[in-house]
């Protein structure tokens, strides 16, 4: 694979089961930086020390180009804004680049109390405790969010109970949503059935004995979708055309049923329960809610000071003529 430095790009004979610990050995025996120095980069995510194989980071052919920087000045002082997805904490924290997580949990715990099964997340990867600031490639002023994880238990639809660990942002808007999706599910195959059951009672025993032709059989396996325009051919649901029962009577589809969720503008996810409308007109998912971490267009200040306006009119009164001496 190609190493891209500062200054070159030279190419290492390796395995793809090779670990990144021994990667880094080898970039030190050919440009002589020390492994402790080096950041290695691919496709925007940093491969950390450990037992990980370059398998494992998806590099796996031999023209693929890992990007590799040197550390320098690891203990200069960065700010951190550490929050929660609710915004129900948002304090600021002062760290050095050579800091672990693990310092860094001790300071959040020494600022509020917390359970001790809170993970640090930062740009969507979850902070492991040995790894340091600057591993991460963590930036001033950067948003590390704090989020617990939560128990949920769920009944499926044969009554059995499964309990699930789960974080508090954006994995219980997809859980829900699977959910949801799997009981819309259930009741069209409900209502499917009941329509079928229903025409086969009200098939007389002339119609039994009558050879039954291919359209026939595509009404009843098809789907029941309400129809936008009702035309003449609705009433031939049943065999005979006498049905006392208004073509419509098994259509009823609720509009919510029909409804997909929206999709964040930003990383195509289904938002949700925790998404919202932002009032750029768009749909965002509980990690790009809020305006700074989706470059909302939306003009606060000019809204503002239209409401201002509107509240406090403008009065116009009317023009004193002067009195002629």
């Amino acid at each position: 694979m190609f190493i891209k430095t500062a200054t070159r790009k030279v190419f290492l004979d390796v395995d793809i089961n090779t670990t990144i610990q021994r990667l880094k050995q080898e970039i030190e025996l050919l440009e002589g930086i020390p492994t402790s120095e080096q950041r290695l980069i691919f496709a925007g995510r940093q491969l950390l020390d450990g037992d990980k194989t370059l398998s494992e980071y998806g590099l796996t052919t031999p023209d693929q180009t890992l990007l590799m920087l040197r550390q320098t000045n690891s203990n200069r002082n960065i700010t951190l804004y550490v929050r929660t997805i609710q915004r129900e904490l948002d304090f600021k924290l002062s760290v050095s680049l050579s800091d672990e997580v693990n310092k860094i949990r001790s300071q959040i715990n020494e600022r509020v109390n917390l359970p001790s099964s809170y993970s640090l997340v930062y740009n969507g990867i979850v902070l492991e405790n040995h790894q340091t600031v600057l591993d991460y490639g963590i930036v001033d002023r950067a948003s590390v969010y704090i989020v617990t994880q939560i128990v949920m238990e769920v009944e499926n639809l044969n009554g059995e109970r499964i309990k699930m660990k789960i974080n508090d942002h954006r994995v219980t808007g997809e859980v829900v949503e699977r959910l949801v999706e799997q009981r819309r599910s259930y009741k069209n195959q409900q209502r499917k059935r009941k329509h079928i059951a229903s025409t086969e009672d009200n098939t007389t025993p002339d119609d039994s004995k009558r050879p039954r032709n291919n359209a026939e059989d595509e009404l009843e396996t098809s789907e029941i979708l309400p129809s936008s325009s009702p035309s003449s051919n609705d009433v031939a649901i049943c065999p005979n055309g006498d049905c006392t029962l208004p073509s419509d009577a098994f259509l009823e589809i609720k509009e919510s049923d029909l409804q997909t969720a929206p999709r964040c503008n930003k990383c195509s996810k289904k938002i949700g329960l925790t998404g919202i409308q932002c009032r750029c007109n768009h749909h965002f998912c509980s990690v790009h809610r809020y305006p700074e971490e989706h470059e909302c267009p939306f003009d606060y200040r000019t809204k503002a000071r239209e409401e201002l306006a509107k509240q406090n009119p403008r009065v116009a009164g009317t023009k004193i003529i002067p009195i002629a001496k």
